[in-house]
């Protein structure tokens, strides 16, 4: 049994994973994107939602540097006393 989730069913799901994210407009957002690429299949959705994790991950490296990404992640400035 394939089950095919309506428009409607796509944009729910939708929005309960971009839910809370920064910049969400909430549901009517979540309706304008599964409307906006209307043949396309729910994992489409969620590769939109990685793929931005990813760009966001990739802009605080920019701005933060490799060099200092150690001491950002782990709340600490260098090697000394651990």
């Amino acid at each position: 049994w394939m089950w095919e989730p309506t428009r409607e069913e796509i944009s729910k799901m939708v929005h309960d994973a971009l839910d809370g994210t920064p910049g969400y407009g909430g549901e009517r957002d979540a309706l304008e994107l599964v409307n906006a690429f209307p043949s396309q299949p729910l994992d489409f959705f969620g590769a939109i939602r990685s793929r931005c994790a990813d760009d966001a991950v990739r802009r605080f490296i920019a701005r933060t540097g490799l060099e200092n990404l150690s001491g950002v992640l782990c709340g600490h400035r260098g090697r000394e006393g651990g």
